[in-house]
């Protein structure tokens, strides 16, 4: 009998700036709670119908995006303990961020400013695999052929830019169009949804920007096939002359026989 097994490594560190804006979930937990601290962790997902992984990157310089960062990663985890096989993942992680939205406008309304997250969010179930991103936080799976593969559309006027065949302006990977809190309301409606099937000895890697801005997807994936787990990847990013906050999420599917 086909037996599927998931571990992952996972850690976020502050780079060279002040607070650390980013927060990540690891297997339906949102450990990360202080701006200022580290934290790296890894684990072997337990048998269960689902499991959730995510990365927030806190949108720099409005308002308190640390806190809306964190408090989208606590609603997605308080609310997955409801997730069923049964139900629609792509749906579900639409309408709870959403709902995080809508969480995030009240904490920008207190701090009277405006601020926001990115949020890329995965639900496996079984070799089931359902993506869904708002913002800019890359997600990739590292095949048998040893590349990484982008299943995210980053929502940044460089991407966009390039989709309409438009040469980007230098900064215009910094200018985001869409997140949890920033820009329009109910982020669902701009959201991108991947799904598909994983193959025994796939790597997914959910990461902010920190991370790929530091390295190249090459040497990611170098990186990644020689066992170097997230703490390493986000530590290195972080040396970088000007390292935004930087994290990680890696996360192996196998399947057993």
């Amino acid at each position: 009998m086909e037996k599927n097994s998931v571990s992952y490594s996972c850690a976020t560190f502050i780079g060279k700036r002040k607070t650390n804006q980013d927060n990540f979930i690891a297997d339906g937990e949102a450990p990360f709670v202080s701006r200022k601290m580290n934290l790296d962790g890894g684990g072997v997902c337990a048998e269960q119908p689902a499991s959730i992984f995510a990365v927030f990157d806190g949108i720099g310089g409005l308002g308190d995006s640390a806190e809306i960062a964190r408090a989208a990663a606590e609603l997605l985890c308080e609310r997955f303990r409801d997730v069923t096989e049964e139900t629609d993942a792509a749906l579900w992680i639409k309408e709870t961020l959403d709902e995080a939205d809508a969480l995030a406008r009240q904490v920008s309304a207190r701090c009277g400013t405006s601020g926001g997250t990115t949020a890329t969010v995965v639900i496996l179930r079984g070799n089931e695999c359902v993506l869904v991103n708002v913002g800019d936080s890359p997600a990739f799976v590292l095949q048998s052929d040893g590349k990484l593969h982008e299943l995210t559309i980053r929502h940044n006027m460089e991407s966009y830019k390039k989709m309409a065949g438009v040469t980007p302006s230098p900064g215009d990977e910094r200018i985001l169009l869409y997140g949890v809190g920033a820009g329009e309301a109910q982020p669902s409606r701009a959201a991108h949804i991947a799904r598909g099937t994983l193959n025994d000895g796939d790597i997914l890697l959910l990461c902010t920007d920190g991370v790929t801005n530091a390295f190249t997807e090459d040497e990611l994936a170098g990186a990644i096939l020689r066992g170097v787990e997230a703490k390493q990847i986000v530590f290195s990013a972080g040396q970088i002359d000007h390292a935004d906050n930087a994290t990680a999420v890696i996360i192996h599917f196998r399947t057993d026989e």
